[in-house]
């Protein structure tokens, strides 16, 4: 991402060194106030490793939409806003909001691979496919190509038209979508063991396979080395350099079956009911994404930081603030498919459980566990940096309580990344008038790669922004009056 200025500096007066010992997050933060400090104090690393060791790991399986993984990491959820208190609000009295979809999957009965010497093989067993059209078919001579994440392109431009290719190990998306547009018929990824993928599509939404037509899947390694000794391939093909392509004989036919079923992905929505009468109607959103990419062709992308740390830092903020309540009530929300288009939030912003109009601010985490890498910066320089994004376009106000609350914590903020502005659930608020912040770490070179892994997350930083978010709702929570909406930027 393209960055648009300098990095500004929140400056903090230095306090004593027995001070920071206590209460640090980073050196310079000064205590909390007595009143805030029980809930405060429960926001700790270990539990943030807790929440995410589960969200990031082989239960959840990378917690892509429409896939068993995110329906373990929603019921996980659910749970822990049962244990702590919080009020469920959907009209069937749990803490789910179901976002209609369409689940597309590959009929295994109806689906196969075959190849020269009469070898047949099964969806599911050897190999998979992705869902797209109700009818799926490819077929042509084979091409094997060994590769890795780092290739992103082939040099001979003739070579996979009309041909299915079969890559060695992971396909990135620059060389999937080449291969794509010189005219593969399929591709097909090589692993260890074979998933057959869903396709999740809205309602009225189109199913069809994108990225010209090709067909899409994965293989396994025991049958693909059937494939390569039948079609006249070196055995030790994946093993060349990569970029390497071989040419085998043998027309390979893929024909598949696609069904379809209307299923509810859901949201995870509680809600802590404010301490004052006249106030608790109004409501602050605490969010994040809880659906990350899944599994893909047999591939696991674990999505630690995107977003599993900004669901553990909702997790965190709900039981912080359920110890200290503050006047207004606190809506916490993990979003459902975020990473295909916004659709949880923006199914939950058009179809409220509480209404928008009582929604003082929302509070967005979305990556807030990582060091950010650039061209010019390196993740050593960025141990204790955070992006603050959108605090200025609706409620200069929220800007402000922000950079106060801070002193608490001493994130550095830098202010250089409002191009992903519209990239993450808070624009569905943002368009219907709620002031927002944005709390987001950075890019680095794992994000939206399987390895994303929560080996590599800096817990204090995700445990930072949790305490900046909780101070901050707590600043506004017990305010006398709302925000002040004096821009209209959104």
């Amino acid at each position: 991402m393209h960055r648009i200025s300098r990095v500004l500096r929140l400056s903090i007066l230095p306090i004593s060194m027995a001070a920071v010992a206590a209460y640090a997050q980073y050196p310079g933060s000064v205590p909390v106030p007595t009143k805030v400090k029980p809930g405060f104090d429960l926001i700790t690393e270990s539990r943030a490793n807790e929440f995410l060791s589960y969200l990031a790991g082989p239960e959840c399986m990378g917690r892509g939409t429409g896939q068993p993984g995110y329906d373990k990491a929603a019921a996980y959820v659910a749970d822990h806003f049962k244990k702590i208190g919080l009020k469920a609000i959907d009209a069937d009295g749990d803490y789910l909001q179901p976002v209609p979809f369409i689940k597309s999957y590959v009929d295994p009965d109806k689906s196969s691979l075959t190849g020269p010497a009469g070898i047949k093989l099964k969806v599911g067993e050897d190999f998979g496919l992705t869902a797209g059209d109700s009818e799926i078919k490819a077929s042509g001579l084979p091409v094997f190509l060994a590769a890795d994440r780092t290739v992103n392109a082939i040099t001979d431009l003739q070579a996979v038209k009309n041909r299915v290719v079969i890559v060695s190990g992971q396909v990135n998306f620059r060389l999937s979508r080449q291969l794509g547009q010189l005219g593969a018929t399929a591709i097909l990824s090589v692993v260890e063991t074979v998933s057959n993928d869903p396709r999740i599509t809205r309602p009225g939404q189109s199913s069809r396979r994108q990225s010209n037509g090709a067909v899409r899947g994965s293989i396994t390694v025991s049958a693909v080395n059937r494939l390569a000794e039948a079609s006249g391939v070196s055995a030790d093909w994946m093993d060349a350099k990569p970029g390497t392509l071989q040419k085998g004989t043998g027309l390979y036919r893929i024909v598949g079956t696609t069904k379809s079923e209307e299923i509810g992905v859901p949201n995870v929505v509680g809600v802590l009911e404010g301490t004052d009468p006249e106030l608790k109607h109004e409501h602050i959103g605490i969010g994040s994404h809880l659906d990350h990419l899944g599994v893909r062709n047999g591939v696991v992308y674990w999505g630690a930081d995107d977003d599993g740390s900004g669901s553990a830092g909702v997790m965190l903020a709900a039981e912080a603030l359920a110890k200290n309540p503050p006047k207004r009530s606190i809506v916490f929300m993990c979003f459902a498919a975020e990473e295909i288009g916004l659709i949880g939030s923006r199914y939950y912003a058009d179809n409220p459980l509480m209404p928008l109009e009582d929604m003082v601010c929302l509070l967005q985490m979305d990556m807030i566990s990582r060091n950010e890498v650039s061209n010019d910066e390196t993740a050593e320089e960025n141990t204790d940096t955070i992006h603050l994004v959108g605090s200025k376009r609706i409620s200069t106000e929220l800007h402000e309580i922000t950079l106060k609350e801070n002193r608490h914590v001493n994130l550095k903020f830098e202010y250089d990344q409002e191009g992903v502005y519209s990239r993450s659930d808070h624009a569905n608020f943002a368009r219907k008038g709620v002031p927002v912040t944005f709390l987001f770490s950075g890019f680095h070179p794992d994000y939206h790669q399987p390895t994303d892994t929560i080996d590599k997350v800096n817990f204090k930083k995700l445990v930072a922004c949790t305490k900046l978010n909780y101070l901050v709702a707590q600043m506004v929570g017990n305010k006398p009056d709302r925000l002040k909406i004096d821009a209209t930027r959104s």
